[in-house]
């Protein structure tokens, strides 16, 4: 059984897949195992984690990320050394498996939350009482400024071109244009020619409802779901540019995968570089924290059945006219911590990047577009948002809104002044 069939069977049956990856990591790091659990987390949408103790008595964290179709597409993952060469706070994995189709890594275990666990306990909080613990938010936003202004150094000292040719070769168009292109992408399996449920209780074929036109809280958006995947598909994608201005950068550093040290320096620690590269377009480089750092909250992204009772939701549809129209209530109003970050990310990361970009005459043209799309992405594709498993009708709906408004959001946000 493949990594990602277990990584399948771990999502339905966690107790039918702890014994296949025990299997796995005795065979391939030639260890005796004494126990295994998986960690049931909300951010583990494409990845599986947990802990387990060998017969030795040392105990380790184990997470492996594993995609369809990835050993025709993804050469080698997990390549933390550079990360941590240039700066990063980084744990280093003590046993790893970077084979294409096996990437697997065991860390010593840790006894600290993800930043996404803590962060995701003020949001609960906020949403149940309308206050935030005073200390942890305090913590919470120090952490994050503290990060993201190593992050910006590294970008800085990073900078480079590089060509078409040797981005292409970089893991973290994995979680772009491969979920997007091709006949086994995300797209192809999760949407076309697949049916939607409606609250009605009625279906659409998704490829119907890509061609509808949207109003979503009042605002008309321009651009059909149609029209944003496949601008998608051929600007997020590395042949866009001929020669890309490219930083060193973990790439998929969401709150998830950031251990919370609060009373130490740094407070915040990165792991999983799965899709860490040294040739990663800098207007690339920080889309997947901003999403899910911050888009994605509260709730209804990562715990939809969670959220969903509390939510003011209602729609309409013209099938005539091809028109849909969706209010709600998801907005920073309900989570003012995700504004802060936003605030930050955009201080700290967005803003002197662009500036230095454009010093540079780095800036590509029409990268507002570039940035607008790449955050259509995220939503879109890193989980299947009509997957009536997942997500109730009414949900599918909200999370394919918010894919729209993703792929027209203010260039504003991301520091383009």
């Amino acid at each position: 059984m493949t990594l990602f069939e277990i990584s399948v069977l771990a999502k339905k049956s966690p107790l039918l897949a702890e014994p296949k990856i025990k299997s796995f990591i005795e065979e391939t790091f030639h260890v005796e195992v004494a126990w295994l659990k998986i960690n049931i987390s909300a951010v583990s949408l494409n990845s599986v984690n947990g802990f387990l103790g060998l017969i030795s008595g040392e105990e380790f964290f184990f997470k492996f990320h594993a995609e369809e179709g990835e050993k025709e597409t993804v050469s080698e993952y997990y390549r933390a050394e550079f990360l941590e060469s240039s700066g990063f706070p980084v744990i280093m994995p003590l046993y790893k498996s970077t084979k294409a189709g096996e990437q697997f890594l065991m860390y010593p275990r840790i006894n600290a939350p993800t930043f996404f666990e803590v962060c995701d306990r003020e949001d609960r909080r906020f949403l149940e009482t309308g206050a935030y613990d005073e200390t942890q938010y305090e913590s919470i936003i120090n952490a994050e400024r503290e990060a993201c202004e190593k992050t910006r150094k590294i970008f800085e000292q990073s900078l480079h071109i590089a060509s078409s040719e040797t981005v292409t070769q970089e893991s973290i168009w994995q979680l772009f244009s491969t979920r997007l292109c091709g006949d086994q992408s995300r797209l192809s399996l999760f949407y076309l020619q697949k049916h939607l449920s409606l609250p009605d209780n009625t279906t659409i074929l998704f490829d119907e409802l890509a061609e509808y036109t949207w109003e979503i809280n009042g605002t008309q958006y321009p651009e059909n779901l149609q029209t944003l995947i496949e601008s998608a598909q051929k600007i997020v994608h590395p042949k866009w540019q001929k020669e890309w201005a490219c930083v060193t950068a973990h790439g998929d550093d969401h709150n998830g995968n950031k251990f919370f040290f609060p009373n130490d320096d740094p407070a915040l620690v990165f792991f999983d570089p799965a899709f860490a590269g040294e040739h990663i377009p800098a207007i690339l480089a920080f889309i997947k924290t901003t999403f899910h750092d911050v888009f994605a909250h509260p709730l209804w992204f990562y715990s939809p059945a969670d959220r969903e009772e509390k939510i003011h939701f209602s729609w309409e549809m013209n099938v005539q006219e091809k028109k849909i129209k969706i209010t709600h209530d998801i907005s920073f109003d309900r989570a003012p911590i995700r504004k802060a970050l936003l605030d930050i990310k955009r201080e700290f990361l967005w803003k002197p990047l662009v500036s230095l970009l454009r010093s540079k005459n780095m800036l590509p043209k029409n990268t507002e577009t570039f940035l607008r799309l790449a955050l259509f992405c995220c939503p879109f594709l890193a989980v299947n948002l009509i997957n009536t498993q997942i997500y109730s009708p009414k949900m599918s709906l909200l999370g394919l809104s918010k894919a729209v408004e993703m792929g027209h959001i203010s260039p504003y946000i991301l520091g383009m002044e």
